[in-house]
């Protein structure tokens, strides 16, 4: 899929709705959201939910996050 349709698509799915409701906390526009979720589509392909830190307009609760090297990342990854 080409990415800017990628983004937009995500962006109407999952970010609008709480941006509507909430703005201070997950940003007023797409341009900003985008800045912030570089790679979306490559960084879901790799692993689905990493989706939810840009759903979540890097709100995502620090208690919810796994911590990980990139080398534990990339184990996962390629199982």
């Amino acid at each position: 899929r080409e990415p800017l349709a990628y983004y937009i698509s995500f962006f109407k799915w999952g970010v609008a709705g709480r941006q509507a409701k909430d703005p201070k906390t997950f940003g007023h526009n797409f341009t900003g959201w985008a800045s912030q979720v570089p790679n979306l589509q490559s960084t879901i392909m790799t692993k689905g939910m990493m989706a939810m830190p840009a759903e979540y307009y890097g709100r995502f609760p620090n208690s919810a996050r796994v911590r990980m090297s990139n080398e534990q990342a990339w184990e996962q990854v390629s199982k």
